[in-house]
């Protein structure tokens, strides 16, 4: 039998926890992108390390607005030594004076103030896949900023006294680790270092739960119960928004059945994201009531992507799913952690609250109606043609875009050059580190505009442009410099005129005879 000593075991994979070290930056549009190529994303499957420095970031811009980590059962802004969960909020002095309390309460799936690492780590930015643009859209909305400062720019402050009033709970980190005395997600857990690379990840333990935390119905309870119905940090009479997103919500819905009447009179409205709870879940009257007069939810819908569209209403009807609450479009993203990143969501759910702000107790939502999306039936039933279904559920006609491949492989062409034009302007030009990346995007752009005028001319002399496109580039014609003289029909023409008339193969073909005529008559020299 053979056994090998734990010493000799390989080392487990150490990744620097920062980002320039990774090979990465953070552009002045908060977009995460390569320092060699500036227009290209973070690498998702870089490492399945720990994302602390992404996270540090997104606490560093919360700070920035006034947002601080408030480590509980503590109730303390300075992080503790020992078993803490912490959330996020305002000063307690601050939180108390706000009138209206808007409370997020995410997905057991992300870390704390993330919404999707998908987007932040992509188009969206630090900014747009966390609750920092969420946020800055409070501030705009709560407080005189001075005139042309722009609330969304990246690294944007305000003073604290400016904080919008927002608690986000934390249902994702719920377990402590003694070690490095912090609180994980449970992915994090498993991304804990080990004692070599052929080890088991580092086991859970009742010791890594922290009191009053065990899980997220806890976790959702002791927030409510310590932070909400506080009056050193919350007044007696703020309205208190709820936003719950997916198992948030799932998990909201559960605490709010059981205990309706401990829960409810500091519950003004409430907005649910993408949970898949049914109407038949529901069994309190009064929360069923509640539900549908003052909530709505938003999610992804084959039905419309527009948030101000209604998509389904609670129904007396006998179905397998049935709404508890008007439900609404979740936006362009199909996938259920991105609707609540969607700015117009954000527009909506906040135009909504706007409207039962205006007298809470007396509100209700109005008698929408579903007449511009399709309701099937025996005699009408829903297409299966994928072209009619989108043209339906938007309520348009069947308007299928045909084009040429030339017109589309210059708009792919346009499309990535617009691409790489953005990241440039996003691209500090006075960092001496993302210099040399910065010059290889110039090179690149110079190249790829190009592309795009070859691409153009192609199409044009093809007729491969599409409808209205080719009179515009005809009327844009200038002179074209002349090129080399290539054999054609038995006469050297111009290849720049050949390539105008559309024969680029056979352009191409002459100025490739030419170079190899030049090599030969250099190598007989």
């Amino acid at each position: 039998m053979f056994r090998r000593a734990e010493d000799s075991l390989d080392a487990d994979a150490q990744y620097p926890a920062d980002l320039k070290q990774l090979g990465f930056f953070v552009n002045r549009k908060g977009q995460i992108r390569q320092i060699k190529y500036p227009d290209k994303d973070f690498i998702y499957n870089y490492t399945n390390i720990d994302r602390h420095n992404v996270r540090r970031e997104v606490e560093t811009r919360l700070t920035s607005l006034g947002i601080k980590k408030l480590y509980l059962p503590a109730l303390t802004y300075t992080k503790p030594t020992g078993p803490h969960i912490p959330i996020l909020a305002p000063p307690a002095e601050v939180l108390k004076t706000k009138k209206r309390v808007y409370v997020v309460i995410n997905s057991d799936s992300q870390d704390l103030g993330i919404l999707a690492y998908r987007q932040l780590q992509r188009e969206l930015g630090l900014n747009g896949g966390s609750v920092v643009d969420f946020a800055k859209e409070l501030t705009k909305r709560s407080t005189a900023l001075p005139q042309h400062f722009d609330i969304f720019e990246d690294g944007a402050a305000v003073e604290d006294k400016d904080a919008p009033g927002l608690v986000v709970m934390n249902p994702g980190q719920l377990y402590f680790s003694h070690k490095f005395n912090k609180a994980l997600s449970l992915t994090s857990w498993g991304a804990l270092p080990r004692k070599s690379i052929s080890h088991d990840q580092v086991q859970l333990h009742d010791e890594n739960n922290v009191a009053g935390h065990h899980g997220r119905n806890e976790h959702i309870k002791s927030v409510f119960k310590e932070v909400i119905h506080n009056p050193d940090f919350v007044s007696a009479d703020a309205e208190i928004y709820v936003i719950a997103i997916e198992t948030g919500a799932e998990e909201l819905m559960t605490i709010l059945g059981e205990e309706w009447d401990t829960y409810s009179p500091r519950i003004t409205s409430l907005a649910l994201i993408n949970s898949l709870v049914s109407s038949p879940q529901i069994s309190h009257p009064a929360l069923k009531s509640f539900l549908h007069r003052r909530a709505r939810e938003w999610q992804v819908s084959s039905l419309s992507r527009d948030p101000l569209q209604c998509v389904d209403l609670p129904s007396p009807l006998n179905r397998n799913y049935e709404p508890i609450c008007p439900t609404f479009g979740g936006g362009e993203n199909d996938v259920g952690e991105c609707v609540f990143t969607s700015k117009p969501v954000q527009h909506a759910i906040l135009a909504f609250f706007d409207a039962v702000a205006q007298d809470p107790a007396a509100y209700c939502n109005p008698a929408f109606t579903l007449e511009h999306v399709p309701q099937p039936s025996p005699d009408n039933p829903l297409t299966q043609d994928t072209y009619e279904a989108e043209a339906a559920a938007f309520g348009g006609s069947v308007d299928v875009a045909m084009i040429s491949a030339e017109q589309q492989a210059l708009e792919d062409a346009q499309q990535q050059l617009a691409d790489m034009l953005a990241a440039l302007e996003a691209t500090a030009p006075g960092d001496a580190e993302l210099a040399p990346g910065r010059a290889r995007l110039e090179k690149r752009i110079a190249r790829q505009k190009g592309e795009v005028q070859e691409l153009t001319q192609k199409a044009l002399a093809t007729g491969g442009l599409a409808k209205g496109v080719g009179v515009a580039e005809r009327d844009r014609w200038v002179p074209q410099k002349t090129g080399p003289k290539i054999p054609f029909a038995g006469e050297m023409v111009d290849a720049e005129l050949v390539k105008r008339a559309g024969l680029f193969d056979v352009a191409e073909e002459g100025l490739k005879g030419l170079e190899e005529e030049e090599e030969e008559e250099k190598a007989d020299e």
